[in-house]
């Protein structure tokens, strides 16, 4: 699959692929501590498409930029400014967990520049946003901050249920989970994500959206 990738010409720099020369354009953005390659599965199912996805500042191969701590609306302008680097006008747009709460922030600063928006495992935010069971929330915390040793077998109680991980090919998946999530992220981005979650707040404002959602 060819594919070109990019830096956005100002910061903090974000760095952006893009792949399919026509086709429907689709944004996608990743969910908290994950690349943006996480989406593999995804861009090649979309290969009708002209699909770009991006590292979070902080992640991968992004700056994390001068702030200690950001919102989702910093990375709400992070994401359009990917699409004014490729020159894009509009896109599909799609985000997953914390990426859904980018993709709302994008689409509430600039929704005539989305055609859709598709939300995956997310929420709108605010005081009464659902929370995750206490166990939910203790296998979350290790994915992200438990030595690294203990990461994949938590992030696999997490993604998966276990009628299908008693059947899966374990070693194939820890093969394509190691090669899709790598080195976990520095934990000073984790921690400036979790506070941008832990402000978002989209609720009432999103009622003004018209764009199919």
């Amino acid at each position: 699959m060819h594919q070109i990738t990019g830096t956005t010409p100002t910061g903090p720099e974000i760095r952006y692929w893009s792949t399919g020369p026509s086709g429907p354009r689709v944004l996608m953005i990743m969910g908290f501590g994950m690349r943006g390659d996480l989406w593999r599965p995804q861009i090649e199912g979309l290969s009708g498409h002209e699909v770009a996805w991006f590292d979070n500042r902080g992640i991968g191969e992004s700056q994390p930029g001068p702030k200690r701590f950001w919102t989702m609306k910093d990375m709400a302008r992070d994401a359009l400014r990917v699409m004014d680097a490729l020159g894009w006008e509009d896109a599909h747009l799609v985000g997953v967990s914390m990426g859904g709460m980018v993709a709302q922030e994008c689409a509430l600063m600039a929704e005539s520049r989305f055609r859709s928006l598709t939300l995956i495992a997310t929420h709108e935010g605010g005081r009464f946003a659902w929370m995750p069971s206490r166990k939910g929330l203790r296998t979350w915390l290790e994915v992200n901050f438990a030595p690294e040793s203990e990461r994949f077998a938590a992030l696999e109680r997490l993604l998966y249920p276990e009628a299908w991980l008693r059947q899966a090919d374990r070693e194939a998946l820890r093969e394509r989970m190691t090669q899709q999530i790598g080195r976990r992220a520095r934990r000073a981005t984790l921690f400036a994500q979790l506070h941008a979650v832990l402000r978002h707040d989209a609720g009432e404002r999103l009622r003004a959206l018209r764009l199919p959602t």
